[in-house]
């Protein structure tokens, strides 16, 4: 793009903050030190680049012309990289938290589901725990029907209606 419309104005179009793009989806793999490598990465190449066709000894310095703003936006660059692998580290930071939150949960769930109801699973989980318990007086009743097994084995199963 520099030999068709000269460097100087490629170097300064929109074209190269197309490496924004590059370290925003670096921070998809919720890892920061392949943001900031990939920031870091992108300013040495740009950083390079402008020094190449904007460097020393190319006559009068104008802004555009000038290797110094091109070096302002490789610390965008960089800086970017930077903030995105801060930004995946927390994603993942809580990501995890929650997945452990659910795993905790389906863990009580499985564990007393069968056993107990589910107002008491739901105590059990947004309560702290507590060392100590708690203490309650219950009453507890078993009950048996001399017979009933053998009775209920043996007797047909029928379809109930609602009509």
């Amino acid at each position: 793009m520099s030999g068709a419309i000269g460097p100087e104005i490629a170097l300064n179009s929109p074209l190269p903050m197309a490496y924004f793009l590059f370290i925003c989806l670096s921070t998809l793999r919720m890892t920061a030190s392949l943001s900031i490598f990939t920031g870091c990465v992108a300013a040495l190449e740009y950083s390079a680049l402008g020094y190449y066709y904007l460097g020393p000894g190319l006559g009068q310095e104008t802004h555009v012309t000038s290797v110094w703003p091109i070096f302002a936006k490789a610390g965008v660059l960089a800086l970017a990289g930077i903030v995105c692998g801060f930004v995946g580290t927390q994603i993942r930071r809580r990501l995890v938290a929650s997945l452990e939150t659910v795993t905790e949960r389906n863990r009580v769930v499985g564990m007393f589901g069968q056993y107990v109801s589910p107002a008491v699973i739901d105590q059990l989980l947004t309560r702290p725990v507590e060392a100590a318990g708690e203490v309650r007086y219950v009453t507890i009743m078993f009950l048996d029907i001399r017979g009933f097994t053998a009775f209920a084995e043996h007797r047909r199963r029928r379809r109930w209606s609602s009509t």
